[in-house]
This record gives C-alpha cells, sequence and structure tokens, in this order.
C-alpha cells in the first residue's frame, strides 16, 4: 500500500507520542518495508513500535517530567553511575596538567590552547615543556 496522507499523518501523530526526534523521519526510505506492511491507519501505532525496535536512536527515552519519585530518583542513580564510570578525556589526562594557567605567557597560553585542542606539534611541545620546568623545576635525576 502507498503512503497515502492519511496513513502518513496517523504515522506522524503516532511517532510524536512515541517521542520521535522529528516526525518526518517516518518518511525515511530506511522504513518503507515497515510502511509498506500497513493497511490502514489504525496500523500506525504498531509500525512506529517496529521503527522505535529498529531505529531507538531516533527516538527520545526517559521522559523525566512524566516520572514519579522512585522512578526519577531510580533514572538519575543510573545517570550518575554512567557518569562515574565514564574516562575522563584524554586532554586532562596529560604531562602539563601541573602548569599554573596565571603563571604563563600569551605565547604559552596559545600554545596550550592548541595542544588540548588536538593540534599538537613540536613547537608548541618545546614551549609548553620550557612552561613546565620554569613552574616546577626541572624534571629528571638532577640530585
Amino acid at each position: 500500500m502507498s503512503l497515502t496522507p492519511e496513513i502518513e499523518q496517523a504515522l506522524r501523530t503516532a511517532a510524536t507520542e512515541a517521542r520521535i526526534v522529528d516526525p518526518d523521519l517516518v518518511t525515511l526510505p530506511v522504513f518503507e518495508e515497515i510502511v509498506g506492511r500497513m493497511a490502514s491507519e489504525s496500523d500506525a501505532v504498531r509500525a512506529v513500535a517496529e521503527m522505535q525496535q529498529a531505529r531507538p536512536k531516533l527516538f527520545l527515552h526517559d521522559d523525566y517530567a512524566k516520572m514519579d519519585s522512585t522512578q526519577f530518583e531510580t533514572a538519575e542513580d543510573a545517570f550518575r553511575e554512567k557518569l562515574r564510570k565514564r574516562s575522563k578525556p584524554a586532554s586532562r589526562q596529560n604531562e602539563f596538567k601541573q602548569l599554573d594557567s596565571a603563571l604563563l605567557g600569551e605565547t604559552e597560553h596559545h600554545a596550550l590552547r592548541r595542544y588540548l585542542g588536538g593540534t599538537r606539534n613540536s613547537y608548541d611541545l618545546s614551549i609548553l615543556n620550557a612552561a613546565l620546568t620554569r613552574q616546577t623545576g626541572p624534571r629528571g635525576d638532577a640530585a
């Protein structure tokens, strides 16, 4: 069956209720097979459920406004646990984390910004090593 205006509207309504990111996504070619099996507008909820199962990232989850306090606390605990397990960004785990930003000059600030932004080069590295040596003293076994 082709996508009639009535079926399309029913799909958009059902998708909005299922919290799809954008109701226009129901007309995507990836959902042609699911839409093609629809006999009437009454199949819209089933079709959207299949779409949600096939492409869950296109649908929003966890509507916190509609949760009671117990559900909210459970969802919040799960969110906090996920944050706890997430590793620290690599930019915070580098040899220049001991640098005191207040003591850096303008050139050193730019070098640090480029270094942390992923635009690393030997020139910036030499500037940052000099700043680190100036702030913390020489590295290595000099004793």
